[in-house]
Protein backbone atom coordinates (compact mmCIF):
# COMPACT_ATOMS: atom_id res chain seq x y z
CA UNK A 1 0.00 0.00 0.00
CA UNK A 2 1.23 3.44 -0.82
CA UNK A 3 2.33 5.35 2.25
CA UNK A 4 0.45 8.57 2.88
CA UNK A 5 3.05 11.29 3.08
CA UNK A 6 1.06 14.03 4.76
CA UNK A 7 1.31 13.44 8.48
CA UNK A 8 1.64 15.37 11.69
CA UNK A 9 4.53 14.17 13.84
CA UNK A 10 3.40 16.15 16.85
CA UNK A 11 5.83 14.46 19.21
CA UNK A 12 8.88 16.33 17.93
CA UNK A 13 10.36 18.03 20.96
CA UNK A 14 11.54 21.60 20.36
CA UNK A 15 13.51 22.10 23.55
CA UNK A 16 16.93 20.58 22.91
CA UNK A 17 20.04 21.34 20.90
CA UNK A 18 20.82 20.39 17.34
CA UNK A 19 23.11 17.45 16.71
CA UNK A 20 26.58 17.87 15.29
CA UNK A 21 25.35 16.43 12.00
CA UNK A 22 22.87 19.29 11.75
CA UNK A 23 25.48 21.94 10.98
CA UNK A 24 27.24 19.71 8.46
CA UNK A 25 24.04 18.91 6.56
CA UNK A 26 22.80 22.50 6.59
CA UNK A 27 25.87 24.61 5.89
CA UNK A 28 23.62 27.26 4.35
CA UNK A 29 21.73 27.70 7.60
CA UNK A 30 23.58 30.18 9.75
CA UNK A 31 21.40 29.57 12.79
CA UNK A 32 22.03 25.82 12.87
CA UNK A 33 25.76 26.21 12.41
CA UNK A 34 26.03 28.84 15.09
CA UNK A 35 23.93 26.91 17.53
CA UNK A 36 26.66 24.30 17.61
CA UNK A 37 29.77 26.46 17.75
CA UNK A 38 30.51 27.34 21.38
CA UNK A 39 31.27 31.02 21.75
CA UNK A 40 34.60 31.89 23.30
CA UNK A 41 34.43 34.07 26.43
CA UNK A 42 34.53 37.81 25.84
CA UNK A 43 38.07 39.10 25.99
CA UNK A 44 39.69 42.49 25.82
CA UNK A 45 39.38 42.53 22.02
CA UNK A 46 35.66 41.73 21.99
CA UNK A 47 33.63 43.88 19.63
CA UNK A 48 31.56 46.73 20.95
CA UNK A 49 28.46 44.99 19.60
CA UNK A 50 29.09 41.85 21.64
CA UNK A 51 29.66 43.86 24.80
CA UNK A 52 26.47 45.82 24.19
CA UNK A 53 24.55 42.59 23.72
CA UNK A 54 25.93 41.26 27.01
CA UNK A 55 25.14 44.48 28.87
CA UNK A 56 21.62 44.94 30.29
CA UNK A 57 19.61 47.71 28.67
CA UNK A 58 16.89 49.88 30.15
CA UNK A 59 14.56 49.53 27.18
CA UNK A 60 15.31 46.17 25.66
CA UNK A 61 13.46 45.25 22.50
CA UNK A 62 11.02 42.32 22.54
CA UNK A 63 13.55 40.25 20.59
CA UNK A 64 16.27 40.86 23.19
CA UNK A 65 13.91 40.07 26.06
CA UNK A 66 12.77 36.84 24.41
CA UNK A 67 16.31 35.77 23.49
CA UNK A 68 17.54 36.31 27.03
CA UNK A 69 14.62 34.26 28.35
CA UNK A 70 15.36 31.52 25.80
CA UNK A 71 19.03 31.49 26.75
CA UNK A 72 18.12 31.04 30.43
CA UNK A 73 15.47 28.39 29.79
CA UNK A 74 17.42 26.31 27.28
CA UNK A 75 21.17 26.37 27.97
CA UNK A 76 21.84 24.18 24.92
CA UNK A 77 20.71 27.09 22.75
CA UNK A 78 22.69 29.73 24.66
CA UNK A 79 25.49 29.96 22.10
CA UNK A 80 23.07 30.67 19.25
CA UNK A 81 21.13 33.13 21.40
CA UNK A 82 24.33 34.98 22.33
CA UNK A 83 25.26 35.30 18.68
CA UNK A 84 21.82 36.61 17.78
CA UNK A 85 21.98 39.18 20.57
CA UNK A 86 25.30 40.45 19.25
CA UNK A 87 23.93 40.73 15.72
CA UNK A 88 20.84 42.55 16.94
CA UNK A 89 23.05 45.10 18.70
CA UNK A 90 24.77 45.92 15.41
CA UNK A 91 21.47 46.12 13.54
CA UNK A 92 19.81 48.29 16.18
CA UNK A 93 22.66 50.79 16.18
CA UNK A 94 22.84 51.29 12.42
CA UNK A 95 19.09 51.26 11.70
CA UNK A 96 18.54 54.48 13.59
CA UNK A 97 20.67 56.25 10.95
CA UNK A 98 19.17 54.66 7.83
CA UNK A 99 16.73 56.89 5.91
CA UNK A 100 13.74 55.66 3.96
CA UNK A 101 14.31 55.26 0.19
CA UNK A 102 14.18 58.60 -1.59
CA UNK A 103 12.85 57.25 -4.91
CA UNK A 104 9.08 56.63 -5.13
CA UNK A 105 7.85 53.03 -5.20
CA UNK A 106 6.40 51.65 -8.44
CA UNK A 107 3.53 49.45 -7.24
CA UNK A 108 3.58 47.44 -10.49
CA UNK A 109 7.29 46.60 -10.36
CA UNK A 110 8.57 43.22 -9.19
CA UNK A 111 10.62 43.33 -7.19
CA UNK A 112 9.27 46.50 -5.67
CA UNK A 113 12.68 47.51 -4.35
CA UNK A 114 15.44 47.89 -6.92
CA UNK A 115 19.03 47.73 -5.78
CA UNK A 116 19.64 51.43 -6.38
CA UNK A 117 16.65 52.21 -4.13
CA UNK A 118 18.06 50.43 -1.10
CA UNK A 119 19.13 53.23 1.28
CA UNK A 120 22.75 52.07 1.68
CA UNK A 121 25.29 54.52 3.04
CA UNK A 122 28.45 52.65 2.12
CA UNK A 123 30.63 53.83 4.98
CA UNK A 124 27.99 52.48 7.38
CA UNK A 125 27.73 49.29 5.36
CA UNK A 126 31.48 48.66 5.54
CA UNK A 127 31.41 49.20 9.29
CA UNK A 128 28.52 46.75 9.67
CA UNK A 129 30.30 44.22 7.48
CA UNK A 130 33.43 44.39 9.65
CA UNK A 131 31.50 44.09 12.90
CA UNK A 132 29.35 41.19 11.71
CA UNK A 133 32.43 39.40 10.37
CA UNK A 134 34.15 39.86 13.75
CA UNK A 135 31.14 38.40 15.56
CA UNK A 136 30.82 35.39 13.25
CA UNK A 137 34.54 34.71 13.42
CA UNK A 138 34.55 34.83 17.20
CA UNK A 139 31.65 32.37 17.26
CA UNK A 140 33.57 30.08 14.88
CA UNK A 141 30.92 30.46 12.18
CA UNK A 142 33.23 32.13 9.65
CA UNK A 143 36.52 30.47 8.74
CA UNK A 144 39.81 32.32 8.45
CA UNK A 145 39.75 32.58 4.64
CA UNK A 146 36.23 34.04 4.52
CA UNK A 147 37.08 36.35 7.40
CA UNK A 148 40.14 37.65 5.54
CA UNK A 149 38.11 38.25 2.40
CA UNK A 150 35.44 40.06 4.42
CA UNK A 151 38.07 42.37 5.86
CA UNK A 152 39.40 43.05 2.38
CA UNK A 153 35.91 43.84 1.06
CA UNK A 154 35.25 46.17 3.99
CA UNK A 155 38.22 48.30 2.90
CA UNK A 156 37.82 48.08 -0.89
CA UNK A 157 34.67 49.84 -2.07
CA UNK A 158 35.44 49.04 -5.72
CA UNK A 159 35.15 45.33 -4.96
CA UNK A 160 32.37 45.50 -2.38
CA UNK A 161 29.61 47.38 -4.16
CA UNK A 162 29.52 45.18 -7.31
CA UNK A 163 29.52 42.05 -5.12
CA UNK A 164 26.58 43.26 -3.03
CA UNK A 165 24.70 44.19 -6.22
CA UNK A 166 25.32 40.69 -7.60
CA UNK A 167 24.17 39.13 -4.33
CA UNK A 168 20.94 41.12 -4.52
CA UNK A 169 20.38 40.11 -8.15
CA UNK A 170 20.36 36.44 -7.15
CA UNK A 171 22.42 33.23 -7.18
CA UNK A 172 22.98 33.32 -10.94
CA UNK A 173 24.57 36.76 -10.86
CA UNK A 174 26.54 35.93 -7.72
CA UNK A 175 28.00 32.81 -9.35
CA UNK A 176 29.44 35.01 -12.11
CA UNK A 177 31.56 37.05 -9.70
CA UNK A 178 35.30 36.31 -9.46
CA UNK A 179 35.87 34.52 -7.22
CA UNK A 180 32.29 33.58 -6.27
CA UNK A 181 31.75 33.84 -2.52
CA UNK A 182 31.36 30.79 -0.31
CA UNK A 183 27.98 30.01 1.24
CA UNK A 184 29.06 31.51 4.56
CA UNK A 185 30.39 34.67 2.93
CA UNK A 186 27.05 35.02 1.13
CA UNK A 187 25.35 34.67 4.54
CA UNK A 188 27.62 37.42 5.83
CA UNK A 189 26.52 39.69 2.96
CA UNK A 190 22.90 38.93 3.85
CA UNK A 191 23.41 39.86 7.50
CA UNK A 192 25.26 43.06 6.62
CA UNK A 193 22.65 44.11 4.05
CA UNK A 194 19.58 43.22 6.12
CA UNK A 195 19.36 46.46 8.19
CA UNK A 196 19.29 48.51 4.98
CA UNK A 197 16.94 46.13 3.17
CA UNK A 198 14.43 46.01 5.99
CA UNK A 199 14.25 49.80 6.04
CA UNK A 200 13.52 49.75 2.31
CA UNK A 201 10.89 47.05 2.84
CA UNK A 202 9.20 49.27 5.46
CA UNK A 203 8.68 51.92 2.79
CA UNK A 204 7.24 49.33 0.39
CA UNK A 205 4.79 48.00 2.96
CA UNK A 206 3.65 51.53 3.77
CA UNK A 207 2.88 52.40 0.15
CA UNK A 208 1.94 49.11 -1.56
CA UNK A 209 -0.72 46.54 -0.65
CA UNK A 210 0.94 43.10 -0.66
CA UNK A 211 -2.15 41.05 0.19
CA UNK A 212 -2.79 40.16 -3.45
CA UNK A 213 0.67 38.64 -3.93
CA UNK A 214 0.43 34.83 -3.65
CA UNK A 215 3.74 33.60 -5.03
CA UNK A 216 6.58 31.86 -3.24
CA UNK A 217 9.12 34.66 -3.75
CA UNK A 218 9.17 38.00 -1.96
CA UNK A 219 7.35 40.82 -3.80
CA UNK A 220 9.69 43.40 -2.27
CA UNK A 221 13.16 41.99 -3.02
CA UNK A 222 12.56 38.62 -4.79
CA UNK A 223 14.16 36.74 -1.90
CA UNK A 224 13.06 33.33 -0.69
CA UNK A 225 11.05 32.88 2.51
CA UNK A 226 12.99 31.33 5.36
CA UNK A 227 10.19 31.39 7.95
CA UNK A 228 6.42 31.69 8.14
CA UNK A 229 3.74 32.53 10.66
CA UNK A 230 0.19 31.29 11.05
CA UNK A 231 -2.00 34.18 12.14
CA UNK A 232 -4.80 33.96 14.72
CA UNK A 233 -7.15 33.96 11.71
CA UNK A 234 -5.37 30.78 10.46
CA UNK A 235 -3.75 32.54 7.48
CA UNK A 236 -0.19 31.52 6.64
CA UNK A 237 2.17 34.40 5.94
CA UNK A 238 5.60 33.83 4.40
CA UNK A 239 8.51 35.90 5.76
CA UNK A 240 11.36 36.90 3.48
CA UNK A 241 14.81 35.77 4.58
CA UNK A 242 16.38 38.94 3.15
CA UNK A 243 14.10 41.92 3.88
CA UNK A 244 11.64 40.41 6.41
CA UNK A 245 8.58 41.38 4.33
CA UNK A 246 5.48 39.26 4.96
CA UNK A 247 2.86 38.17 2.43
CA UNK A 248 0.01 35.62 2.35
CA UNK A 249 0.45 32.20 0.79
CA UNK A 250 -1.33 28.87 0.42
CA UNK A 251 -2.16 27.10 3.68
CA UNK A 252 0.26 24.20 3.15
CA UNK A 253 1.76 24.36 -0.38
CA UNK A 254 5.52 24.44 -0.85
CA UNK A 255 6.71 27.98 -1.69
CA UNK A 256 9.88 26.63 -3.32
CA UNK A 257 8.35 24.36 -6.00
CA UNK A 258 4.61 25.21 -5.77
CA UNK A 259 3.70 21.65 -4.82
CA UNK A 260 0.12 21.79 -3.49
CA UNK A 261 -0.46 18.04 -3.22
CA UNK A 262 -1.30 17.60 0.46
CA UNK A 263 -0.33 13.93 0.34
CA UNK A 264 3.28 14.92 -0.42
CA UNK A 265 3.61 17.61 2.25
CA UNK A 266 4.93 16.36 5.59
CA UNK A 267 3.95 18.27 8.72
CA UNK A 268 6.11 18.19 11.84
CA UNK A 269 5.27 20.09 15.02
CA UNK A 270 6.84 20.90 18.36
CA UNK A 271 5.29 19.14 21.33
CA UNK A 272 3.46 22.29 22.43
CA UNK A 273 2.24 23.03 18.89
CA UNK A 274 3.84 26.47 18.89
CA UNK A 275 6.15 25.68 15.97
CA UNK A 276 5.61 23.70 12.79
CA UNK A 277 7.60 22.48 9.81
CA UNK A 278 6.25 21.92 6.30
CA UNK A 279 8.45 19.43 4.42
CA UNK A 280 7.97 18.98 0.68
CA UNK A 281 8.45 15.41 -0.53
CA UNK A 282 9.02 16.61 -4.10
CA UNK A 283 11.80 19.18 -3.80
CA UNK A 284 12.81 17.98 -0.28
CA UNK A 285 12.95 21.50 1.11
CA UNK A 286 11.25 22.58 4.31
CA UNK A 287 9.89 25.74 5.91
CA UNK A 288 9.46 26.49 9.60
CA UNK A 289 6.48 28.39 10.99
CA UNK A 290 5.35 30.03 14.23
CA UNK A 291 1.71 29.39 15.10
CA UNK A 292 0.40 32.62 16.61
CA UNK A 293 -2.87 30.86 17.48
CA UNK A 294 -0.98 29.08 20.24
CA UNK A 295 1.41 31.90 21.15
CA UNK A 296 1.17 34.99 23.31
CA UNK A 297 3.03 37.31 20.92
CA UNK A 298 3.54 37.86 17.19
CA UNK A 299 6.32 36.04 15.37
CA UNK A 300 9.87 37.29 16.07
CA UNK A 301 12.12 35.60 13.52
CA UNK A 302 15.33 36.48 15.38
CA UNK A 303 13.99 34.50 18.34
CA UNK A 304 11.90 31.82 16.67
CA UNK A 305 14.65 30.75 14.28
CA UNK A 306 16.80 29.92 17.32
CA UNK A 307 14.03 28.30 19.34
CA UNK A 308 13.34 25.94 16.43
CA UNK A 309 16.88 24.61 15.95
CA UNK A 310 15.77 21.16 17.21
CA UNK A 311 13.10 21.13 14.50
CA UNK A 312 15.83 21.77 11.92
CA UNK A 313 17.54 18.62 13.15
CA UNK A 314 14.28 16.65 13.00
CA UNK A 315 13.63 17.80 9.42
CA UNK A 316 17.12 16.93 8.24
CA UNK A 317 16.96 13.53 9.85
CA UNK A 318 14.00 12.90 7.55
CA UNK A 319 15.98 13.95 4.47
CA UNK A 320 14.81 17.54 4.03
CA UNK A 321 17.04 20.57 3.55
CA UNK A 322 16.60 24.32 3.90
Amino acid sequence: AQRRRSRDASAVECSGACTTGCSRKRSRSLACALGLAPARPLSDDATVSEREADRPTRQASPAVVELEALRAAQPDLASAADLQLALLAVERRVQSRIPLPAAPMDASARPLLRFNQIPIEWSDFRRVLREVADILHRHEALDDDDYARAQHLAHEADDLEPLVAAWYAGPGALAQTTPPPSDMLAQLLLLATRPFLTKGAEACRASVDLTGWRRGSCPVCSGEPDFATITPAAERLLICGRCAAQWPFHDFACPYCDNADKASITSLASRDGLYRIYGCDRCLRYLKAYDARRGTRPVIVAVDSIATLPLDAAAMQRGYHA
